[in-house]
């Protein structure tokens, strides 16, 4: 049989992926890196629209900018992390900064990744799926 299945029947994306990040062009790189793999990505270009969305649709991954206009990403993240309806969302952190001290702040707020720009599309993409498979295996509780 010959056409089983419809234009409409295009594969589910992997996970849906929120960017909060302010430099459009950082934005359209990791849009098209990770739907290029079929991942879903929803973006905002501050800290305040990124936390709406996340609670407004469900994620399964953040990728945090660390320098954002008004609130910065070490805000944005404590927030999620101490919201029993975000916490578990695995993050990953993106940053120019280089200090060891930054990274430190990275982790401590929460994130489960960190990455310096400029960003590397491959090693995006094994952040970007490592974080998801370990949160899978650590069952994603109240997500």
């Amino acid at each position: 049989m010959f056409g089983l299945f419809s234009k409409n029947d295009q594969k589910r994306p992997l996970a849906t992926i929120l960017v909060i990040e302010d430099s459009e062009g950082d934005r359209a790189l990791i849009r098209r890196t990770l739907e290029k793999k079929n991942y879903s990505v929803i973006s905002a270009n501050d800290g305040e629209s990124g936390l709406k969305i996340v609670r407004e649709r469900k994620v399964d991954a953040i990728i945090l900018d660390y320098l954002l206009p008004g609130m910065n990403g070490l805000e944005v993240c404590r927030i999620l992390k101490e919201d029993k309806r975000t916490r578990n969302i695995p993050t990953i952190f993106l940053t120019v900064v280089e200090s060891g001290e930054a990274i430190l702040e990275c982790y401590g707020s929460g994130a489960e990744s960190y990455m310096h720009k400029p960003i590397d599309a491959k090693t995006l993409l094994v952040e970007v799926k490592s974080i998801l498979s370990e949160a899978k295996e650590n069952g994603g509780e109240d997500q």
